[in-house]
């Protein structure tokens, strides 16, 4: 009874991923014409069962698509190697001793994705960036972007320091103006003054 149940509960899983599975798989097909649709739908199997609630299979299937065309015999011309284009040393770091087995790609790749994902604490964009650009060219441009972002804080608040200051030249200099205007006034009132003042 409990391998009955346990078996029922797969069926029932299956069909309920089936529609994910065969979206996956028509869109790896899409770039790929010449996969057939029952490899595309093993290779899309495949991709759910390396992917997590952060790595959906919908990130991983267009991960793979952008990375090689859904080809697992892909070589880049620096010498990124088939689905999820794993370069030479990546491979070997991951334990992935065939980097042109589907399975094994897929697995190693998800690896490095995730450690990606971890490293740039959970930023989706910056973890694609990092695994096709690169991971050293996204932490650099990431400090460029930081020493600029740095450098606008510092000229807008020295900006603003010089509007203070100006501001306030402009309001001592309306203090002595009013100053001026008004002992002008008084001195002009006593020479008034003195003037009618009857002689002695």
């Amino acid at each position: 009874k409990d391998i009955k149940r346990s078996l029922e509960i797969e069926i029932q899983l299956r069909q309920e991923l089936f529609p994910q599975l065969k979206k996956s798989a028509s869109l790896l097909k899409k770039y790929n014409p010449r996969l057939s649709y029952e490899r595309a739908l093993a290779y899309a199997y495949k991709i759910h069962e390396c992917s997590d609630d952060d790595v959906t299979l919908e990130i991983l299937t267009a991960l793979i698509v952008v990375e090689s065309n859904a080809d697992y015999r892909a070589v880049s011309h620096k010498g990124a190697m088939g689905l999820m284009q794993l370069m030479p040393a990546t491979a070997t770091r991951l334990g992935v001793r065939n980097p042109f087995d589907p399975e094994q790609n897929i697995r190693g790749g998800m690896r490095e994705f995730a450690r990606l994902v971890d490293r740039f604490r959970g930023n989706l964009q910056l973890a694609l960036a990092a695994y096709n650009a690169g991971e050293g060219a996204v932490a650099e441009a990431l400090l460029e972007h930081d020493h600029r972002r740095r450098l606008a804080r510092l000229h807008s608040r020295e900006a603003l320091l010089a509007q203070a200051e100006a501001e306030a030249v402009e309001d001592l200099a309306r203090q002595a103006w009013s100053v001026a205007v008004y002992r002008d006034h008084e001195q002009r009132t006593l020479r008034v003054r003195g003037s009618n003042a009857a002689p002695n």
